[in-house]
């Protein structure tokens, strides 16, 4: 550093007292110009590397206005409430969905992205509709950009991989073919996953309580597919959560019903088969056949009366509880890239590049003054 440094530079003593001598602080910058310029052209130049080579990115997404159960009758304190972050909804136990605050979690679980990877998009550079599990594939073994980003950029996870590599991830989930499978994740799939997450943005405003779905891509009709089916998906699986107890209670009255239907429709059957064959007996030599017939009838038909109503009831409860969602803005195919931002990186290197070359002059300064200072104290103690 000494070399940076001009010969016979004395630097002058920055505070006195408790006030800043700014004189002395601008001939320090001045007498070290070459350490600050050389530290924040070393900044601007990696600034600008990573401003010409990061690829551009499109963003799209959506504004969902979420039903929330109970905040009606709450009234004004829940908005009020909202604006300090707090959900009174949820406090009070009126809401039985899910919280918007969940959404994160739900988009950023295993199910959840794997069924969003599983489906096929169609991307600008090829031909046929990939899943993004193929497209993560594909671009990983073309295109040299990536390989020097990972050996650049990247540098440090790609050390921090190779000392420390990752672990085999299990994610214990629920299946709809048993009651739970233990799933096992490799290194590229999880890492896939990772990038696709990385990509997803859902905020939730406690104010407003409108959800954002974001979503950035190379490509910009693939953005807005992605960012389309998350808000789908999204929407699916609150659905599924919030009507699941009362879709099994429908599935089960529906399957009591179509038994109890076809016992209702044997018996009938049956009665009138008996009383069009008996239609010119004597009543006393059929009666006790006849009522025994027809207080089956009776007792079935009531029964079938009863699970129809059920089974009303049951539709109808499903509607209630199936959560209504509010688009306030839809999905659109986005025209201006949204990264990277070239201007604003440059102006952060400028500022970074130069609070570094400030503070690795004064780290300078102060060493060469200890060093002076203890060169001072051995001659003393020598003389």
């Amino acid at each position: 550093m000494r070399r940076y440094l001009p010969d016979g530079a004395h630097f002058r003593k920055v505070m006195n007292g408790d006030k800043v001598d700014l004189l002395a602080l601008f001939k320090n910058v001045w007498l070290g110009r070459k350490i600050v310029l050389s530290i924040l052209v070393l900044f601007v130049v990696v600034g600008l590397f990573i401003a010409l080579f990061s690829p551009v990115k499109y963003s799209s997404g959506a504004v969902l206005l979420p039903q929330v159960e109970g905040q009606k009758e709450l009234g004004q304190f829940s908005n009020l409430a909202s604006l300090a972050g707090v959900n009174l909804a949820s406090m009070f136990g009126e809401a039985t969905g899910i919280p918007p605050d969940l959404y994160p979690n739900i988009v950023g679980s295993y199910p959840f992205l794997h069924e969003l990877m599983s489906t096929k998009f169609r991307f600008k550079n090829y031909d046929e509709p990939l899943n993004l599990y193929q497209y993560k594939i594909e671009e990983g073994n073309r295109g040299v950009i990536r390989l020097i980003r990972r050996y650049t950029v990247r540098l440090p996870w790609t050390l921090k991989d190779a000392i420390f590599p990752p672990k085999e991830i299990i994610y214990d989930i629920e299946s709809s073919e048993a009651d739970g499978e233990i799933v096992f994740v490799g290194k590229e799939t999880l890492e896939h996953m990772e990038e696709v997450l990385g990509d997803i943005s859902v905020e939730v405003s406690t104010r407003t309580g409108l959800v954002y779905v974001s979503v950035v891509h190379e490509d910009p009709f693939a953005s807005a597919q992605i960012a389309n089916k998350t808000v789908e998906l999204l929407q699916q699986y609150i659905v599924e959560y919030k009507t699941k107890q009362v879709t099994e209670n429908l599935k089960f009255v529906e399957m009591r019903f179509n038994e109890v239907q076809e016992q209702f429709n044997n018996i009938q059957k049956e009665l009138y088969q008996f009383r069009d064959a008996h239609r010119n007996f004597v009543e006393e030599r059929i009666s006790l056949r006849f009522h025994q017939l027809n207080d089956e009838y009776l007792l079935m038909k009531t029964v079938h009366q009863g699970l129809a109503q059920q089974l009303e009831q049951s539709r109808l409860a499903v509607k209630k509880e199936t959560p209504a969602f509010s688009i306030i803005e839809p999905v659109k195919v986005p025209v201006m890239k949204s990264s990277p931002r070239r201007a604003v990186i440059m102006i952060v290197s400028v500022l970074l590049g130069g609070a570094a070359g400030f503070i690795t002059l004064y780290g300078v300064i102060v060493y060469y003054n200890f060093k002076k200072l203890w060169a001072n104290d051995d001659a003393s103690g020598t003389a």
